[in-house]
């Protein structure tokens, strides 16, 4: 079952707030490699009708006391081995996962590798302001990777890593592994 999962992204966002950039760009790695696939919805299958069943990954903040929640602006993911030169930036989910193979105790990058790019634009935040508290907000789960279509393999948690991405900005038709 998709639920919400939400992350502290208070660090990244000072990051790329000091760094005078406008735009936060996140990249999504899955912490554990074991065979399964963190999936979130893209925001080209959110529901965003204003009501409570919105589905849309969101930042939210807290500048100078007052809430505030950007919605994401660009997302896609990449895939590594076979599928690196391809692009999916509109498709329907994003996907996280860290090969669950090993070659002489290491991890290959190769079909399973993924990793999720979202990108949120914070221009009307002054450099005066100050940010007491960034979260990002996720709507998804985790599925088994050689069976996504079947819900009895789903996990109770999802454990992702939140990366402040130096790239800041994405093309969601051109992004690619390589």
């Amino acid at each position: 079952e998709d639920k919400w999962v939400s992350a502290d992204a208070q660090y990244a966002v000072d990051t790329m707030l000091s760094g005078g950039f406008s735009t936060f760009t996140v990249m999504l790695l899955d912490l554990k490699k074991d065979g399964y696939t963190a999936s979130f919805n893209s925001h080209e299958n959110a529901q965003t009708d204003g009501s409570d069943n919105e589905t849309d990954a969101y930042l939210e903040l807290v500048v100078n006391d007052a809430r505030r929640r950007y919605y994401v602006t660009n997302d896609a993911y990449v895939r590594g081995g076979d599928y690196y030169g391809d692009n999916f930036g509109s498709e329907d989910f994003l996907y996280a996962e860290e090969s669950h193979t090993t070659i002489n105790g290491a991890s290959p990058i190769d079909n399973y590798s993924r990793r999720a790019y979202l990108n949120f634009n914070l221009s009307d935040i002054d450099k005066d302001d100050k940010v007491s508290d960034a979260k990002l907000y996720l709507y998804g789960r985790m599925i088994e990777s050689d069976a996504p279509d079947r819900p009895e393999t789903v996990k109770d948690s999802i454990e992702v890593l939140i990366c402040d991405d130096p790239m800041r900005t994405f093309s969601e038709s051109t992004l690619k592994w390589s």
